[in-house]
């Protein structure tokens, strides 16, 4: 007696087609999470790392300029280190009719204290939505500032 092997129905091909590309996906799957994973680890690596760095810069800016005087943006490229603007320049950047990010830089670049301007240009470059956050921490430290003067 011979085996006479049957075709595979329509039924049982769509299900075999159905599970080969389920496999494919949960593959794909797996190796897209595989590269997050490693892509978090590397970035969790790279931020300890920035933040040992820039650890003695951030403590002399608190001695110098008193911890309640500076604020501290930390960024994926490192941290920056603001102190605050003199109340003249800080008034003229709010009389001005717009705020141009050249005027908001204009503001924020005589703040810094770190890192070194080509390192901030390079956070810049990389990251421009960085300079958002500088210029709201400036306003921050303008405006504890302010209250100081006041009595408050």
């Amino acid at each position: 007696m011979t085996d006479i092997k049957k075709a595979p129905t329509e039924r049982e091909q769509l299900e075999a087609e159905l599970a080969a590309a389920r496999a494919a996906n949960a593959a794909n799957v797996a190796a897209r999470t595989e590269r997050a994973e490693l892509s978090a680890l590397k970035e969790a690596i790279e931020r300890e790392k920035n933040a040992l760095r820039d650890a003695p810069a951030i403590e002399k800016a608190e001695l110098e300029h008193g911890a309640d005087k500076i604020a501290t943006v930390v960024t994926r490229l490192g941290a920056v280190v603001l102190k605050r603007p003199h109340s003249a320049s800080y008034r003229r950047f709010q009389d001005q009719a717009s705020s141009k990010s050249e005027d908001v830089i204009k503001l924020v670049r005589p703040c810094v204290v770190y890192p070194t301007a080509a390192e901030l240009d390079r956070i810049l470059d990389e990251q421009p939505g960085v300079l958002a956050r500088l210029a709201d921490a400036v306003a921050t430290l303008a405006d504890a500032a302010q209250e100081e003067r006041r009595g408050k």
